[in-house]
């Protein structure tokens, strides 16, 4: 026989929490209320009154216990006391949890957790937490639990009293107990013991700490320290009055004791009173909970049925108030309809005018709208035609300069110049194209992930280092309340930090372009963040301030003539920040350089949580056996491309068009598919939606010029996994290719 003997009995796993800690709660609080609030005690007989009708359970004493704790609640209400209204429906709570009825029970504490918001008590903030956790104990949430209690431990140790505190290490020992953490049993059970010798409260919960303390060291193997705690409750039980779950633990803890002494024939007797009693009180508890049951079974009828009543009586009075209404408005109805009928005699002629001067401007209205419609789709043709012929040049550029620098390292200098005349090309057109998005906010897609504040940063002031001068200097400056992992949109921070970056480089000829991020507040989960890039440059006259925010504008004629640049940067960043809910402010006086702010709403998020990330030169295994098919219908990127991917490792097929493509994939098998959108004979849309229907398993990734924004329905109809727009980033590539194939050796 061990220890498991009476620990997994069918009443000791959950009964310590359930029957103790409801007397560490309930059984106190119905005779000491908060000592924040006196005035609970001027309803004190009354509630008393309530809880004895409930505890009756005979007849309708259980209806008329309610009906007095409600006619309490409106009094209480009535008062506009925030602190006696939290103290009621703390006791609400309790009473409704000795009552075995756990949805009202967290009905009530709901209605507390709400109240405390406007009173913000972080001390009654403990209290609910631990209240919330008896309760999900009960129903065997134990995660649930778990976090209440430790929640109400950290507001109680903070913001508690001495004697409130005695409570929650009480209940931290009774779960680390069920855990077997024996290590934190002990820890805690020592601290509500101290407690309560420091405070002279609670005393009779001491046998069952030395209970904890007993079972912690007998399965730690201290048998000395375990009799100790034994003779502790031996002196201090009374076994004609003490609750039969205390003794019942008592006698399993000594005959398990006595076993591992050897001495069998004593423990076998101990653990045979043991059992008894465990038994006895199954018993017991299974009858008051049936009989609880029953109570609230026929009071929810007793309550439906008088509302049925009710409602009966209320349509009999309805129906006799209506008889008298309806003779006289009989009367008023007949005149009214004499007189109704002359008026609608002299309009009808005027409404026969109206309907077909009407039905003229409504069929004006719909050629307007077919007008309409017909310019936007011309717009979003040009916008596509535009984008693919700009970026697929762009794209070979890129995949060549690539190329040009692993093949060559001498050829540094060509290859920069090449990036940084495609990246100010490929900016400018973004721009362009962002500008006519954004006018339309419907089609503006915000997409939320999760990602490092520290390493957009560093990405951003990487980005733009290209275009800076000597003479200027990049500062990053982030506070260190600053969270590092958040959920947002990480794309569109990006497009704004690089826009307005690329601006302060752009009109500073020495000094700094600082970026400097900061916390604004935080509430929970929800932080929001402040963003200021500084410089030293040029700066701006107040007067000018409104006006470079509009596209295609500069401060002055001679700053355009001086500067160049597109005029588009500021005016995209804000326009973005419009959609995020936010917008630009700008502080500068000429010659003594410019602020720009903007604030951010984000998610906070554990940094220990798995964020994707690759480096720039990190290279890949196992990709010998993966075969690519690339759909492309220019040569050019076609064979750049296939390069690429075949220089890592992968098996590259081309299909020069979307046709070429649903017949290489009928005839072979494809690990992915990279699909170009506009390309004769059949476009990537409708080539992607015949693929799936043929083998839905294999990835499709747009590696288009087409604008993702602009042809967002279309992506999501053809089932296109992920969109690359080109010119695409080599790493970026590698990475969607990867994970699409659920790769793991990033």
């Amino acid at each position: 026989m061990n220890l498991n003997y009476f620990k997994n009995s069918n009443l000791l796993a959950r009964n310590y929490v359930f029957i103790i800690s409801l007397f560490c709660f309930f059984s106190s609080n119905s005779q000491n209320y908060s000592s924040d609030s006196l005035s609970i005690l001027n309803f004190k007989s009354e509630i008393s009154k309530a809880e004895d009708l409930i505890a009756v359970k005979e007849g309708n004493s259980y209806q008329e216990g309610i009906d007095l704790f409600n006619k309490i609640e409106g009094q209480i209400k009535a008062t506009k006391d925030t602190l006696l209204l939290l103290d009621f429906y703390k006791i609400r709570t309790e009473n409704y949890f000795q009552n075995f009825d756990y949805e009202n029970s967290l009905t009530y504490i709901l209605k507390g957790f709400r109240l405390n918001k406007s009173y913000k008590s972080p001390k009654y903030l403990g209290i609910y937490y631990e209240l919330l956790g008896v309760i999900y104990y009960s129903l065997e949430k134990d995660e649930a639990r778990n976090i209440a209690f430790l929640k109400a431990e950290y507001y109680l140790r903070n913001y508690g009293s001495n004697e409130e505190n005695i409570d929650i290490n009480f209940n931290l020992a009774v779960i680390n107990k069920d855990a077997k953490n024996w290590d934190e049993t002990v820890k805690y059970s020592l601290q509500s013991l101290d407690l309560i010798t420091k405070t002279q409260k609670a005393l009779v919960r001491r046998k069952y700490l030395y209970a904890f303390l007993a079972e912690s060291y007998l399965n730690l193997e201290n048998l000395s320290q375990a009799d100790y705690y034994l003779n502790k409750i031996e002196s201090d039980i009374n076994f004609a009055n003490d609750k039969l779950l205390l003794i019942a633990s008592y006698y399993g803890l000594k005959g398990v004791l006595y076993q591992k002494k050897g001495k069998y024939k004593e423990a076998s007797s101990l653990l045979q009173k043991s059992n008894e009693a465990y038994n006895k009180l199954s018993f017991e508890r299974t009858k008051q909970i049936k009989a609880s049951l029953k109570e609230k079974s026929n009071f929810q009828l007793q309550e439906l049925e008088n509302k049925k009543i009710k409602r009966e009586i209320e349509l009999i009075e309805t129906n006799n108030s209506y008889k008298n209404i309806l003779i006289g408005l009989g009367a008023v109805l007949c005149l009214s309809l004499l007189i109704f009928s002359f008026i609608q005699y002299r309009n009808s002629h005027y409404r026969a005018k109206m309907n077909l001067l009407l039905q003229k401007k409504n069929n004006e209205l719909q050629e307007r709208n077919i007008q309409i419609k017909a310019a936007l789709n011309t717009k979003n043709k040009f916008l596509d035609t535009i984008t693919h012929e700009l970026r697929t040049p762009l794209n070979s550029i890129k995949g060549a300069s690539f190329l040009l620098s692993k093949e060559n390292e001498n050829n540094d200098f060509l290859v920069e110049t090449l990036n940084f005349s495609s990246d100010y090309l490929l900016n400018l057109i973004n721009n362009v194209i962002e500008i006519n998005i954004l006018d339309k906010s419907d089609e503006i897609t915000i997409h939320k992930n999760t990602f490092n504040i520290n390493s957009l940063l560093l990405n951003c002031s990487n980005s733009v280092s290209i275009n800076k001068k000597k003479e200027v200097e990049i500062i990053t400056d982030i506070n260190p309340n600053v969270p590092r992992i958040v959920i947002g949109d990480s794309f569109r921070l990006s497009q704004v930090l690089i826009n307005l970056l690329e601006n302060a480089i752009k009109f500073t000829k020495e000094g700094f372009v600082k970026i400097k991020v900061h916390k604004v507040s935080q509430t929970g989960e929800k932080v929001r963040l402040g963003f200021k890039i500084s410089d030293s440059g040029i700066g701006i006259k107040e007067k000018n301030i409104k006006k470079i925010l509009e596209p295609f504008k500069h401060a002055s004629t001679k700053v355009k003539e001086e500067f160049g640049g597109s005029g588009l940067g500021l005016t995209v960043a804000n326009k973005i920040l419009h959609a995020l809910n936010s917008q630009l402010e700008i502080k500068s006086k000429s010659n003594e350089g410019t602020e720009v702010f903007f604030e951010l709403d984000f998610i906070t998020q554990n940094e220990s949580d798995n964020i994707e990330t690759l480096k720039p030169s990190e290279e890949f295994s196992d990709t010998n056996d993966i075969r690519v098919l690339l759909v492309e219908d220019n040569k050019i990127n076609q064979a750049i491309t296939q390069k690429i991917l075949q220089s890592k490792g992968f098996k590259c097929d081309v299909a020069n068009n979307g046709l070429e493509a649903l017949n290489k994939v009928i005839e072979d098998d494809y690990s992915l598919i990279l699909m170009d959108i506009m390309m004769p004979v059949m476009d990537g849309f409708e080539a992607s939606e015949k693929i799936n229907n043929i083998k839905p398993y294999i990835p499709i990734i747009a590696l288009t010029a087409v604008y993702e924004e602009v042809n967002k329905d279309k992506f999501e109809k053809a089932k296109i996994k992920e969109v690359l727009n080109k010119p695409v980033k080599i790493d970026v590539l590698y990475k969607t290719v990867l994970k699409n194939l659920n790769i793991t050796n990033l």
